[in-house]
């Protein structure tokens, strides 16, 4: 389990991460701290993915994101 610290910053990943792709791919992100989970949506907020980020850093919940943004993108 994350520590306060950590669990805000990857608050602030995944917000930050979803504005952007929301202008770029019209895909948003919702994390899920209790399922330790980001769910990706697309623009009619219908589930595209969801992406397990247990046990990830900061850095790891957004490779790990953006590796699924990627796949479903093609």
């Amino acid at each position: 389990m994350w520590s306060d610290a950590e669990i805000k910053d990857i608050q602030t990943v995944v917000e930050h991460l979803s504005e952007v792709l929301k202008i770029t791919s019209g895909i948003s992100l919702r994390f899920n701290l209790e399922k330790e989970t980001v769910t990706l949506l697309n623009g009619t907020n219908q589930f595209l993915d969801e992406v397990n980020i247990a046990d990830d850093s900061s850095y790891g919940v957004l490779e790990d994101i953006m590796a699924h943004v990627l796949r479903n993108q093609e």
